[in-house]
C-alpha cells in the first residue's frame, strides 16, 4: 500500500492545480448560466403565468382603504431583510411586474417616475426581480454572462421557486402639489401593498402606506432609506400576522 502513496499525492496535487488554473482562467466545471436558465425555464412558466394574472388583478382593484391579512396563512409570511434563510417572501413593484418581460435596452440611466416607484419596493440583494427577468421571454443577460459558471445562478433560481409569498407595491399619485421655498416636496406619498400567495395566485393581504415627503423624487431620502421605511410600515400594519422586518447587520 505504501508504494501507491506518492502516486496518490501526485494525482491530488495535479487535480488541485488544474482546479486552481481553471478558476483563475474562467474554465467551466459545470453548467453555464445559460444552460442552468434553460434547464429551469419550464419550472418558471407557472410563476410567470401567476405574475401576469396578479398584475391584471391588482390593476383592477380600487384604492386600499383598510388593512387586511389572512391570519390562517401557513407558513406565516416572513420577510426579514438581512436573513435570507428565514425569509419566504419577496417584494417588488407593480410597475416592474408590468415591464420585466420587455426590459429597457436603451442603456439610459435616467430615473423616470416609474423607476423611482420601483425602487421603493426593491430590496438590495433580493434576486427575485432578476431571476424572473432571466427566465422570461426576453432575457437581458449579455452573452458573456450567459457563458459564466452557473452554480450561483442555480442557487438563485431555486431560492425564487421556493418562495411562498410576494409583496407587490402599488404607487399612488407621483407628483406632489406643494413644494417649500427650496423646491422640496412637502406632501406625504401614499402607497399600497398587496400580499400574494405564489402557490395559489390569490391576494391574501393588503395595507396602505404613507411615506414622508422626503421619499418623493427630489425629497432627499435615498433608495435604501425608503425601502427600510416601507418594510417598517408593512411590519406594523400586518403586526403578528406576518414577520416583516429589517434586521440590522451585526457590528
Amino acid at each position: 500500500m505504501k508504494k501507491y502513496a506518492p502516486l496518490a499525492l501526485v494525482v491530488g496535487f495535479l487535480i488541485l492545480a488544474l482546479v486552481r488554473f481553471g478558476v483563475r482562467h474562467g474554465f467551466q466545471f459545470g453548467p453555464t448560466n445559460g444552460e442552468v436558465i434553460e434547464q429551469y425555464q419550464s419550472q418558471f412558466e407557472p410563476l410567470h403565468s401567476t405574475l401576469a394574472a396578479v398584475v391584471t388583478r391588482i390593476d383592477g382593484l380600487p384604492p386600499v382603504e383598510e388593512t387586511k391579512l389572512d391570519l390562517t396563512l401557513d407558513p406565516k409570511p416572513t420577510l426579514i431583510v438581512g436573513d435570507a434563510e428565514r425569509t419566504n417572501t419577496s417584494m417588488i413593484s407593480l410597475s416592474y411586474l408590468k415591464t420585466y418581460q420587455t426590459p429597457d435596452v436603451t442603456g439610459s440611466s435616467d430615473l423616470t417616475a416609474g423607476d423611482y416607484g420601483h425602487q421603493r419596493f426593491s430590496i438590495d440583494g433580493d434576486d427575485f426581480q432578476h431571476t424572473i427577468a432571466w427566465t422570461g421571454d426576453d432575457n437581458p443577460l449579455v452573452s458573456s454572462a450567459m457563458k459564466r459558471d452557473g452554480s450561483d445562478m442555480e442557487k438563485m433560481l431555486q431560492k425564487t421557486l421556493a418562495l411562498e409569498y410576494l409583496i407587490v407595491g402599488r404607487n399612488g399619485e407621483m407628483k406632489p402639489s406643494m413644494y417649500d421655498e427650496h423646491g422640496r416636496p412637502t406632501e406625504d406619498l401614499p402607497c399600497e401593498v398587496f400580499l400574494v400567495s405564489l402557490k395559489t395566485g390569490k391576494i391574501v393581504g393588503q395595507a396602505q402606506l404613507l411615506l414622508p415627503p422626503a421619499a418623493r423624487p427630489g425629497g432627499g431620502m435615498g433608495p435604501g432609506e425608503i425601502v427600510k421605511d416601507v418594510v417598517r410600515q408593512i411590519g406594523e400594519a400586518w403586526d403578528q400576522g406576518a414577520v416583516i422586518k429589517w434586521q440590522e447587520p451585526a457590528p
